[in-house]
């Protein structure tokens, strides 16, 4: 399905219209040319080839303007008042970036910050004001073996470049929001994070999309390098339309005492496919993965990870909690592998069925060390009818009680993540639940 795309003209116009310099051109070249030799290896980019034609696809929509913007124009503010991050809460946030389709609108960063030695950028501006640092990172933290990074790296376009200085702690939360606002189009950001020793991050991620005709896809990449002592947080929250087909690629190596919690929230997409890879390199390192979904109307969801435990007692807790009604389609699949002398590794699966659907758990346990433990855990929890007849004893209709049910399901969960996002959250789960059940 690849063959009528000319990727050398492509590259060529995405460098060029992004005035990129040679080095950075040539590497995407050298991106592209493991993609084509390793795309057969890819199981995600093989299950998509019915769902959508890559051949139709823009793979690069710029802003007619490229100039710096001083003032929030009014479509970011309107964004802004859709996420409800109004002035009070903006203050609250390290900073904030804004992109649509293949352009970044709107990027800033608290002063402070910047004046302690942090670099927060859109990655076309840092590889060109912090060239040696982003060639020294950039496509090297991840596995450019794996053909969707490849693609990415080849195709990227926006995105960010994200470096925390060693012993700097940002506890505030920098939102990043992607947006697609063209049909039939691939979005390809990308961020590159480096987290010094000692330092501490929190970075939430927002992404969405209203509903064309036709489909889109979203193939999205993050590399990241979590040093050793560094306390990370990810949150990443997933709104998008129906024709939306959603394969990002995630890599993390987490180094010697690192810590890292990463929520990751989503609904909506016609077929969304999100496998982290993380290597958990250091001695002590410790990755916390906790997913949330709502799936419905044919949609299907396949969540999971796959971690390998390096460092000598280190530790990986995947949980996956998911909400399937409609003859959705929900999968757990899940990979652990423990390598190193007294690593404990826990994957736990918990569904919400609320009428038809299908559930699937898929775990991998790899042991290579007796003095490793690895686990794995599945339930399934159905909506029936002594649920029912409880809510109505207590006069409380079904879908109010759908509702109810579903947001306390995930209770513990949002509370770990900023107020206005989880309130934010609730909102989109009880409208999916009112349109998804009558």
């Amino acid at each position: 399905m690849w063959e009528k795309i000319d990727f050398e003209n492509i590259i060529e116009t995405i460098s060029e219209r992004q005035g990129e310099e040679k080095w950075l051109r040539k590497l995407r070249l050298k991106a592209i040319k493991l993609f084509l030799k390793n795309k057969e290896n890819d199981k995600v980019l093989k299950s998509i080839e019915n769902d959508i034609n890559f051949n139709d696809f823009k793979v690069f929509v710029p802003e007619p303007s490229k100039a710096k913007i001083k003032k929030i124009p009014k479509e970011i503010e309107e964004i802004y008042d859709y996420l409800n991050i109004n002035e009070i809460e903006k203050s609250f946030f390290a900073g904030t970036s804004i992109q649509k389709d293949s352009s970044l609108l709107h990027y800033n960063i608290k002063k402070e910050f910047l004046e302690k030695g942090a670099i927060i950028l859109p990655l076309e501006v840092a590889s060109k004001e912090h060239k040696k640092l982003v060639k020294k990172y950039l496509g090297k933290i991840g596995d450019l073996r794996n053909p969707r990074n490849a693609l990415n790296l080849a195709l990227m376009s926006g995105g960010l470049f994200i470096y925390i200085p060693q012993d700097l702690k940002i506890s505030l939360p920098f939102y990043a929001y992607f947006t697609m606002k063209h049909e039939n189009i691939g979005q390809f950001e990308r961020t590159v994070m480096v987290l010094e020793k000692n330092s501490e991050f929190y970075y939430i991620e927002g992404c969405a999309a209203p509903l064309y005709r036709k489909y889109s896809f979203h193939l999205g990449a993050m590399e990241a390098l979590i040093n050793k002592k560094v306390k990370g947080k990810f949150v990443t929250l997933q709104n998008w339309s129906r024709n939306i087909v959603n394969t990002p690629y995630k890599y993390l190596r987490v180094e010697k005492k690192a810590r890292v919690e990463w929520i990751d929230i989503n609904i909506g997409s016609k077929k969304s496919i999100k496998k982290p890879n993380i290597i958990v390199k250091g001695e002590k390192a410790k990755i916390l993965m906790k997913s949330i979904s709502s799936t419905k109307e044919n949609q299907i969801h396949i969540s999971g990870s796959n971690i390998i435990l390096k460092g000598k007692k280190s530790h990986a807790y995947v949980s996956s909690k998911s909400i399937v009604y409609k003859d959705a389609i929900n999968v757990f699949n899940n990979t652990l592998k423990a390598s190193g002398k007294k690593c404990i590794g826990v994957s736990d699966c918990d569904t919400l069925l609320l009428d038809k659907g299908e559930v699937i758990t898929i775990p991998e346990l790899i042991n290579n060390n007796k003095e490793s433990e690895i686990a794995h855990e599945a339930r399934t929890s159905f909506f029936n009818d002594e649920i029912k007849e409880y809510f109505f004893t207590k006069g409380i209709n079904i879908q109010d009680a759908l509702k109810i049910i579903s947001v306390g399901y995930v209770e513990e969960e949002l509370a770990q993540i900023p107020l206005d996002i989880a309130v934010e959250f609730k909102k989109l789960l009880e409208l999916e639940i009112e349109r998804g059940i009558g």
